[in-house]
């Protein structure tokens, strides 16, 4: 058994979503304080704690993408983890602003099985935009997406 290879989240990235982050909570606490209505408060209340959520799911270093002896997680889409089984290769695709690593899978019905619905869905667009259903974006990876395959390909 292999040590898991372990990726995190790209630096600049989660730089951005930090700074959009206490942005949104910090106008938003202005708004909540200096607000004359209720109706106010309450909408600037629920942004304040989406800006919360997103700073902690940020600030919290843990890994997006994690390739063990099992297959492929990825902890950002809800696609769970891909088997060994059914990956064939990987390819860098562009989509409409950003890059990623398509995962090609041969058999795609079998893939489904176990997912939800709301991820079937989701992953059934992206075959129609990338022809696989398994992407994982850019920022998901804190080294180049070569590398992040080269790495990939020599663990299995």
């Amino acid at each position: 058994m292999k040590a898991p290879l372990l990726f995190y989240k790209d630096k600049k990235f989660r730089r951005k979503q930090i700074m959009l982050s206490m942005l949104i909570m910090v106008s938003s606490g202005f708004t909540i304080y200096f607000a004359p209505t209720m109706t106010v408060r309450i909408i600037f209340g629920l942004f304040f704690i989406v800006g919360s959520f997103i700073f902690y799911s940020f600030t919290a270093n843990k890994p997006t993408v994690i390739v063990n002896d099992e297959g492929i997680r990825s902890t950002t889409n809800g696609m769970g983890i891909i088997a060994w089984k059914y990956i064939t290769g990987f390819e860098i695709k562009k989509g409409i602003n950003f890059k990623a690593i398509v995962i090609t899978i041969n058999d795609e019905d079998d893939f489904f099985k176990d997912k939800s619905n709301l991820a079937k869905g989701l992953m059934k667009t992206n075959i129609k935009r990338f022809g696989s259903p398994v992407i994982i974006p850019e920022s998901e990876f804190n080294v180049s997406m070569l590398e992040a395959i080269e790495m990939i390909e020599a663990y299995t």
